[in-house]
């Protein structure tokens, strides 16, 4: 990642399962969590995509405009 260094002490990290296995030994300077839900493999391009056409859920497509998340 790009400033990895200075993200790392800015954000605190949600790791998501994606069936691959990782060593938290070796992210012991991280601050992060692993997310108790399911992960959904999607990408920014179709994210964008679904949003556009508004085949996601109101609520959450609101929440992305509002906080100006995936913008073209």
């Amino acid at each position: 990642w790009y400033k990895v260094d200075e993200l790392k002490n800015l954000v605190h990290f949600i790791v998501f399962d994606r069936g691959i296995e990782i060593n938290p030994e070796e992210y012991m300077d991280f601050d992060f969590v692993f997310a108790g839900m399911k992960f959904f493999d999607i990408s920014s391009t179709n994210l964008r995509l679904s949003i556009n056409k508004d085949k996601i859920n109101k609520e959450v497509r609101e929440y992305i405009r509002q906080n100006g998340l995936y913008g073209n």
